[in-house]
C-alpha cells in the first residue's frame, strides 16, 4: 500500500480538503443558503463576521469563528464548526477511548475536528466527542478506541463490530485520493463511524469515504440519506444547535 502523497500540487501549493470550501457552511439558525448573505449581514447581526481566505486559486468562506487549516500554514485554535445542509443537524454522543493510544491527547482536537468536518459538511451529523482514559462503554451514542495496532497486526486500519466496539489504528496507512482528507486516523475513524451509521463499503472511487484504505471522504446522496436516518434515532433529542460542540476531555 502506498503512503499518502506529499499534499502539494505541481506548483508547490498545499492541498486543502474541499469540504472546508463548501459555501453552505455560511449559515445561521434561520438563514440559509449563501444567497441570503445580505440578510445575514444586516441589522441585528452585529456580532457576525465573515473571513474570506484565498489559497492559490481557491476561496474558503467561514461564518463566525475561524477553524484550523493546518496545511495552509495557519495556526488557529479550532472553534465550533458550522455544518451545512441538510437540516436538522443530528448530534450523536461519541466516547473516544485513548487509554491505549500512542498519540498525545492534544492531537485529537484536530482529528476529531476533521471527523466532524467530514460528516457535518455533507450529512448534517455532529459527533459530540468526550475523550476518556478508560474502557467503560456507555449508552447512548458510540464508543471508539484509538490503538497502536489492531489484533496484533499492522494490516488493519480500522475495525467495526458494533456501535460500542469501533477500533482505529493510531497511524493508518492509506492510498492517495484525488481530493484527500487530512489526517489518516480522522479519515479512518470517519469511515468506521459510517459503518456505525448503517453504511456498507463502496469501492467505485478512491474519493469515497466508504472505500477501503484511501484518503477519500465523500458521500453520495443515498449514503447521506441512510446515515441521517440512523443518526435521527441516535441523536441527542434536546440538542438543536447548528454547530458541533467542542471536544471534552475527561480527567
Amino acid at each position: 500500500m502506498n503512503l499518502r502523497s506529499s499534499g502539494h500540487d505541481n506548483a508547490g501549493r498545499p492541498h486543502l480538503p474541499s469540504y472546508v470550501f463548501r459555501p453552505e457552511l455560511l449559515i445561521t439558525a434561520r438563514l440559509h443558503p449563501v444567497r441570503r448573505l445580505e440578510s445575514i449581514l444586516g441589522p441585528g447581526m452585529a456580532m457576525l463576521f465573515v473571513i474570506v481566505l484565498v489559497v492559490g486559486n481557491r476561496t474558503a468562506v467561514y461564518a463566525g469563528e475561524p477553524v484550523l487549516l493546518p496545511q495552509a500554514g495557519i495556526s488557529i485554535t479550532p472553534a465550533k464548526q458550522e455544518p451545512s445542509s441538510p437540516l436538522p443537524v443530528y448530534h450523536i454522543p461519541l466516547r473516544v477511548h485513548l487509554k491505549e493510544s500512542g498519540r498525545p491527547v492534544s492531537a485529537f482536537t484536530e482529528i476529531l475536528g476533521e471527523i466532524n468536518a467530514i460528516w457535518s459538511s455533507q450529512a448534517g451529523i455532529c459527533f459530540e466527542a468526550q475523550v476518556v482514559m478508560d474502557d467503560d462503554v456507555k449508552f447512548p451514542g458510540f464508543d471508539i478506541w484509538f490503538v497502536p495496532r489492531i489484533n496484533d497486526t499492522d494490516g488493519i486500519n480500522g475495525l467495526y463490530a458494533n456501535g460500542h466496539s469501533i477500533y482505529v489504528r493510531d497511524t493508518p496507512i492509506l492510498r492517495a485520493a484525488p481530493n484527500p482528507a487530512q489526517d489518516p486516523a480522522a479519515r479512518t475513524a470517519a469511515h468506521e463511524l459510517g459503518h456505525a451509521l448503517g453504511l456498507p463499503h463502496r469501492q467505485d472511487s478512491d474519493d469515497n469515504l466508504m472505500r477501503s484504505k484511501t484518503f477519500g471522504w465523500q458521500l453520495n446522496e443515498n449514503e447521506i440519506a441512510i446515515a441521517r436516518k440512523t443518526a435521527a434515532s441516535r441523536a441527542i433529542k434536546d440538542n438543536v444547535e447548528l454547530m458541533c460542540g467542542p471536544v471534552q476531555v475527561k480527567p
